[in-house]
């Protein structure tokens, strides 16, 4: 949201929590000096004099307080600690094992890379095909959801119940997928697992890269190697 429109709204807004010890009395003349846009949908933290205030999209809803992020277990109380909280994705923080869910690995680097992918996704299967230059250092975990719709629900599926896990790399950069041997009775409670774990983590396009520092991109990072390393 644009500070213009948020120093239009926020007069009204701010009329509404008299009540709370807030220095602000006329948002027009009000001096914006952070913004985060929060992990939340419509909801963004502000600060403002000092002070920081939870605001919806609208600019309807104000909140102060104290905020708590249950992953991470801790309380954000700097615009630092929220704007961290809304770049980064922390998984040992949520008790998930990417290898549990959905996943095709690759590599054996100390750093572990997490990508969000569907099978008829192309832009996915060019980083796919680039992450193979990168395996010295990262060890990628491919996570395959069906963002595209129910025809990738059926393929995302047979990865899942692939008899030999150590095809689906190439099934999948191939578009083989149909070709892979299926584990009878397959038990897919890992897949609901998988979309249970996409929902909560916020995916709702692919790709969706996640870095090792736990830093994320939602589309295909330009000059991966470099934004995986933090150089951009």
């Amino acid at each position: 949201m644009r500070k213009s429109f948020l120093l239009a709204v926020l007069s009204g807004a701010l009329s509404i929590a008299n009540a709370a010890p807030l220095e602000i009395t006329d948002a027009r003349g009000a001096n914006i000096e952070d913004m985060v846009k929060l992990p939340v949908k419509g909801l963004q933290a502000i600060q403002s004099k000092g002070q920081i205030m939870f605001f919806s999209d609208n600019g309807r809803f104000v909140f102060t307080g104290q905020v708590i992020d249950l992953w991470s277990k801790k309380e954000l109380s700097t615009m630092k600690q929220m704007r961290d909280a809304s770049e980064t994705l922390n998984f040992k923080a949520l008790g998930l094992d990417p290898k549990s869910l959905n996943a095709i690995s690759i590599g054996t680097g100390k750093n572990e890379v997490v990508v969000f992918v569907d099978p008829y996704c192309a832009v996915c299967h060019k980083l796919m095909t680039e992450s193979k230059s990168l395996l010295k250092d990262y060890t990628f975990r491919f996570i395959v959801v069906p963002a595209l719709g129910d025809k990738s629900n059926v393929l995302s599926k047979q990865i899942f119940c692939a008899k030999d896990k150590n095809k689906t790399f190439e099934a999948f950069t191939t578009n083989a997928i149909q070709s892979l041997a299926q584990i009878p009775n397959c038990n897919t409670e890992g897949y609901d697992k998988t979309l249970i774990a996409a929902q909560i983590l916020g995916v709702e396009g692919v790709p969706m890269v996640i870095a090792p520092n736990g830093r994320y991109a939602k589309g295909y990072p330009p000059k991966t190697a470099e934004w995986l390393a933090g150089n951009k």
